[in-house]
């Protein structure tokens, strides 16, 4: 029977894991023993897995030569992945539940595994210059931190923009009474019902995220909704759906 694997075999679970394993190593390198530089070009492979996985996926662009191309860049991501678990397992200080936190092997066998949470992400959503969102994630019982809930790598947040307002600039954001009822000039503001209408726009594996969205989308309306994923990429239902106003 082959060994037990920490890496998931799914390419979409696979995807979400090295971007939360990356995501700490970037964030706390010394802390888990591996280098700036290691981490940072970890991400770098792992961004270019979720690109080439993307673009795998896509009904125009699912190629064999796509497929190939995502097959490689998955390799080159878990060849890295791999070198930075041996050094996290090796350096001292590093506990079995950072290990966890990681989505790392624990002696040969997998981090205990969780069901996903019951709920999803309740989202606060601040607007700010340059088409961008701020984007904190709420466990709903543990409300008062920015802690995801126990036994989760991190959130995939969506976003599917909206019509464009008809006036000169959009309202602030906080007076949702007005966003709701100012007029569009492209077309009727409907909500998506799932994330299957919605752009995955993040991995997040903090509480808190920037969404930089393109410069089209300035003076439009945004709806943005997340999930939760486990250990193995499964994910939680959507949390609520957030409207919002995207400032140019």
């Amino acid at each position: 029977m082959p060994r037990p694997d920490y890496i998931p075999r799914p390419d979409g679970a696979c995807r979400t894991w090295a971007a939360s394993l990356a995501g700490h190593l970037s964030a706390e390198p010394a802390r888990f023993g591996v280098s700036a530089d290691l981490a940072a070009e970890l991400a770098a492979r792992a961004d270019e897995f979720a690109a080439a996985l993307s673009v795998s996926r896509a009904g125009g662009t699912r190629t064999r030569i796509a497929i190939l191309t995502k097959d490689d860049a998955r390799r080159r991501m878990t060849d890295l992945a791999r070198r930075a678990a041996r050094l996290a397992k090796a350096h001292a200080g590093v506990t079995p539940r950072d290990l966890a936190t990681l989505g790392l092997s624990i002696d040969g066998h997998r981090p205990p595994v969780l069901a996903p949470p019951a709920t999803g992400p309740h989202l606060m959503v601040t607007t700010a210059p340059n088409c961008r969102l701020v984007v904190r994630l709420v466990d709903l019982s543990r409300p008062s931190t920015l802690q995801k809930p126990r036994g989760t790598l991190g959130a995939g947040i969506w976003v599917r923009l909206g019509p464009r307002f008809a006036g000169a600039d959009p309202p602030h954001p906080a007076d949702m009474a007005a966003v709701q009822s100012l007029p569009y000039a492209t077309g009727p503001d409907v909500p998506p019902r799932s994330t299957d209408e919605c752009t995955l726009a993040a991995l997040a594996t903090r509480g808190r995220v920037t969404l930089t969205l393109p410069a089209a989308a300035g003076l439009r309306s945004a709806y943005v909704v997340a999930r939760w994923f486990d250990t193995r990429g499964n994910p939680s239902p959507p949390g609520p759906i957030v409207r919002t106003a995207v400032m140019p």
